[in-house]
């Protein structure tokens, strides 16, 4: 059996248009979205204090900043169309890895 390659596609936004952003993606038949936000980040660590005493540095620079939506396609033919759909039209700069 071939073993299933993905594209990771993640596309970056400012807090106050990630709604836009994820209704969007939806609208177009995206279905599984990861969110990755600086404030939900920090406020996940404030009321979850009890289970740890630290929080590695890089993490927190990896996440200074940030807000972005990640979502993940086949790479193959058909995941590239779908790409092609969730992005067409959406209005914000992308990265595919």
């Amino acid at each position: 059996m071939d073993e299933i390659k993905w594209l990771e596609v993640a596309v970056n936004t400012t807090p106050d248009r990630l709604d836009e952003v994820t209704a969007k993606l939806t609208a177009a038949g995206m279905t599984g979205l990861v969110i990755e936000d600086e404030g939900e980040f920090q406020q996940f660590l404030e009321q979850n204090r009890q289970y740890w005493d630290y929080v590695d540095q890089e993490l927190m620079e990896r996440m200074r900043g940030v807000t972005r939506v990640k979502f993940y396609v086949t790479d193959d033919d058909e995941g590239h169309k779908q790409l092609e759909r969730y992005t067409h039209g959406l209005g914000f700069e992308h990265t595919v890895t």
